[in-house]
């Protein structure tokens, strides 16, 4: 290898810092040169240097030359978290309606990102309040018959409303029928300003002038807490998204980002091109030290060997240089060490709690079981593995062991129950031969994964979406890896 490119890096994932970590190992003599392009800046290029243990003189930092089109980010920030949930969402739209109402008088096109479908609607409803105000025709730009018929074709009563005021919303809940349409009256410049949800934002882009971001962090009813959205998928869709309708269009488009004032240095920076690239291997440590240990890579496995191939990895590097990113305070002289080793006795302590891998105590080996190895080839994490292990038993019903596998962790990546879903579950209530439990009892996603399942083996059929097909495609290959793993886990 003579030529390495890391092309729009916003984080280290485990699978680069293996690849890296591996090419850093062997002879440097054909490692020549390390190139980063694209749309970043890497700061801290000293520490990547270090860890492919090449020269800072042999690393290129640059990127590509700023684009006429470029985005150029308007940040606004609010004291959100101090606020209630209901008052946080009201002083947001107030933010959107203002930058909506501006950019509009200018007859520019804008699109809203919001988190969850809920503050959707809710944002739908101010803002009708708002134009009702003004003038309900203040975003129409086409003649009345053309909008009549955009809503007489949209099957969403909750879009076909928005079609009337000159607006479009988009949801997880719509039909793959309806989202195209809403995307075409857009483009077509029927629609001046469209509402977005972050689930269907990966799937359709539209080109708008103007991006506002209403939030940065979704509510999940299971833990009853705002957890923060992918700062990664928050860029992705702006810059799908950051662009003018036309080529010929001479304004630059301007991204609002409406988040915490703890999240302004992130998104500043990610928005000038400049990142700064943390590890993420300790997101998967345990799954790390399992396949080091599947691969045979330790020379001896052992506690102590655990401990110490953690050292030269990238974590380390960044954990010496930024230990507050990785909450870790200390200053004072083997503090990385001590961090990496806590770290690897918690993770090696958590694979033995999940039957993944035996530790011989007096000696410290550390050997791995036919589970782990299940693990690996199926490509789960350990917490599935866990939970399998500890709620399955030799008395259980269908319907018990059904249960069980539809906790695992896999099954977070599925949207969460959306309202006809909810309408379906309860009218097919008599066809479904499992009770869907409420949320005291599953968590959602479990509960979503449950329906998928008994749809799929009773072939009913479900209300369409734009993700029914691929959300049934992800159960059902998930489920086939959880299966092979709890048979495995059942034989151990």
């Amino acid at each position: 290898v003579s030529l390495i490119i890391l092309n729009d890096l916003e984080m280290m994932d485990v699978h680069m810092e293996a690849l890296l970590s591996h090419l850093g190992t062997r002879t440097l003599d054909s490692l020549r040169l390390v190139a980063l392009s694209g749309a970043t800046l890497i700061n801290n290029t000293q520490d990547l240097a270090t860890f492919l243990r090449v020269p800072k003189s042999n690393l290129f930092n640059f990127k590509e030359a700023v684009s006429q089109n470029s985005p150029k980010a308007v940040i606004q920030t609010r004291r959100y978290a101090e606020m209630s949930p209901l008052a946080r969402a009201s002083a947001m739209i107030r933010d959107v309606w203002k930058a909506l109402f501006h950019h509009t008088q200018l007859g520019h096109s804008a699109v809203v990102f919001v988190p969850s479908t809920r503050l959707a609607g809710f944002t739908v409803y101010h803002l009708q309040r708002c134009l009702s105000r003004c003038g309900s025709g203040l975003w129409v730009k086409c003649q009345k018959e053309a909008v009549e018929e955009l809503a007489g074709s949209i099957q969403d009563p909750l879009a076909a409303v928005c079609v009337s005021y000159g607006m479009g919303i988009v949801h997880s809940n719509m039909s793959t029928q309806d989202c195209r349409g809403i995307r075409r009256a857009f483009h077509n410049q029927i629609l001046q300003v469209v509402i977005i949800t972050a689930e269907v934002s990966q799937t359709l882009r539209f080109h708008s002038n103007v991006v506002v971001v209403e939030g940065t962090e979704r509510y999940n009813p299971d833990t009853r807490q705002y957890e923060d959205l992918s700062v990664s998928a928050m860029l992705r869709m702006i810059q799908t998204c950051s662009a003018a309708c036309h080529n010929c269009s001479p304004c630059t488009p301007e991204v609002w980002v409406l988040a915490h004032k703890t999240k302004l240095a992130k998104y500043q920076d990610c928005l000038r091109g400049q990142v700064t690239l943390e590890s993420g291997l300790i997101d998967v440590l345990p799954e790390y030290l399992l396949s080091l240990l599947g691969a045979r890579t330790l020379e001896k496995p052992d506690d102590e060997a655990a401990r110490m191939c953690l050292r030269d990895t990238y974590l380390a590097l960044r954990l010496s240089s930024n230990p507050s990113y990785y909450l870790c305070k200390a200053k004072r002289r083997g503090y990385v060490l001590s961090v990496l080793a806590m770290w690897a006795d918690a993770a090696v302590k958590t694979l033995a709690n999940a039957g993944c891998v035996n530790v011989d105590q007096p000696q410290g080996l550390i050997q791995i079981t036919d589970l782990g190895r299940s693990m690996l080839s199926n490509q789960l994490c350990h917490i599935t593995v866990n939970t399998l292990s500890r709620k399955l038993g030799a008395d259980m019903t269908l319907e018990q062991v059904v249960r069980v596998l539809v906790l695992a962790r896999e099954f977070q990546d599925l949207l969460p129950f959306r309202q006809t879903e909810k309408m379906f579950a309860s009218s097919q209530s008599k066809e479904l031969p499992w009770r869907l439990p409420d949320e005291r009892e599953l968590p959602q996603t479990a509960r979503k994964a449950l329906l998928l399942l008994q749809v799929h083996l009773l072939r009913l059929q479900m209300p369409e979406s734009l993700f029914t097909c691929a959300e049934m495609r992800f159960m059902l290959v998930t489920a086939n890896s959880v299966l092979q793993v709890f048979i495995d886990s059942f034989n151990s």
